[in-house]
């Protein structure tokens, strides 16, 4: 009996050392839910910057996801699932107190795969510029 004490009380202490309990994604997911809340606007034009969606298809993940942190991930999955993110939709709803890895999984990411690691890439753009690319091309700047 107290040598079960004993390891339970070290797993409760050591545990915290051992083990954040997140991982850098679930960080991310965690910086971006934080940015939503403090700019709903900036962060669906950034949505929408960053994978190339209307507002409307943005406001839509938007509806049915528990937090904003998920939407991001709908279209960053589905990017890298070559999907649509209205294809995520069931398995998300299906399977989302399960985590990401699972409905990654659901869609033929495996762990540790290419397509795993690029998922964990941050995709995010750092601007809600809609004119993105408009002034690529030949032009008088220093170096063209």
């Amino acid at each position: 009996m107290i040598r079960k004490l004993l390891v339970v009380l070290m797993i409760v202490v050591l545990l915290p050392f051992t083990a954040s309990g997140k991982d850098d994604l679930e960080d991310f997911i965690s910086s971006l839910n934080v940015s939503a809340e403090a700019d709903l606007k900036d962060f669906k034009g950034k949505l929408s910057v960053s994978f190339g969606v209307d507002q409307t298809r943005v406001e839509s993940v938007l509806k049915i996801t528990d937090k904003p942190g998920d939407a991001y991930m709908i279209f960053r999955i589905a990017e890298v699932a070559n999907k649509k993110p209205e294809e995520l939709i069931p398995i998300y709803q299906k399977n989302k107190n399960r985590g990401w890895g699972v409905i990654a999984r659901e869609l033929g990411i495996k762990p540790g795969s290419k397509e795993f690691k690029e998922l964990k890439k941050n995709k995010f753009s750092d601007t809600a510029d809609t004119d993105k690319g408009k002034n690529k091309g030949k032009g008088k700047g220093k170096n063209k």
